[in-house]
């Protein structure tokens, strides 16, 4: 993260190298980032560089974390105003990011050129399936998962009782249904209305099952619940 000297910059020369970094990660997987690049087309000197962030990693630190503090914001406002209703959080944040790529259209090819790095991904930290998120200790200086956040703010009340002490899969399936919509946009935002229906389609399949109603079934997976009710 940025150091204070940074962060005391006036915001005009703070945006400069954010624009740089911005335009440089957006060009290049992540292993292949030239700081030198971003000193240039910023106009400071390699050793101003270093007197705000310690490298690249903490530089792309930086842009991930002012990325998730916009979706945090936004989720934690719209679960307080929903009652904690995961699935209308999914509908309402679909829109949201389409509204942030819109305002600063190399966003998606930062974030993917970030996460291109193998080190980078693992970061993301969402538990396997099957852990209960709810038994792992924490001390206060521990990252929570995704999923322990989600845990900690929405409503699980009527989720099956197998799905209120494990929501992981579920935050895993939500998200690649909103990467790929929003992947699906960047490549054609002139099908935003058709890619956007599709998009609520998958949440509301992850919020009412895609086979008819039916007697909910024990939490292990098995052929008689792959077929739907006579």
């Amino acid at each position: 993260m940025p150091t204070e000297r940074f962060n005391r910059l006036p915001e005009r020369k703070k945006n400069t190298i954010r624009r740089a970094a911005m335009k440089e990660f957006a060009r290049v997987p992540f292993e292949k980032v030239s700081i030198n690049q971003i000193i240039k087309t910023a106009c400071i000197s390699r050793g101003s560089f270093y007197t705000y962030f310690d490298g690249k990693q903490d530089l792309a630190d930086y842009l991930v974390w002012e990325v998730g503090q916009k979706l945090e914001n936004r989720c934690l406002k719209t679960l307080e105003e929903n009652g904690g209703d995961y699935f209308d959080l999914m509908d309402s944040m679909f829109d949201f990011n389409v509204e942030m790529l819109n305002e600063e259209w190399q966003l998606f090819d930062v974030i993917r050129c970030i996460f291109s790095s193998p080190e980078n991904f693992r970061a993301i930290d969402i538990p396997p399936a099957g852990t209960a998120i709810v038994s792992a200790a924490k001390t206060s200086n521990q990252t929570v998962s995704p999923a322990e956040w989600f845990f900690e703010r929405i409503d699980t009340s009527r989720f099956r009782p197998d799905n209120r002490l494990d929501i992981s899969p579920l935050i895993s399936l939500g998200g690649a249904a909103l990467f790929l919509s929003l992947k699906q946009y960047y490549e054609h935002p002139e099908a935003l209305e058709k890619i956007r229906n599709n998009y609520h389609r998958s949440i509301n399949i992850l919020r009412h099952g895609a086979l008819r109603a039916h007697a909910e079934t024990s939490a292990q997976p098995g052929p008689e619940q792959d077929r739907p009710p006579a």
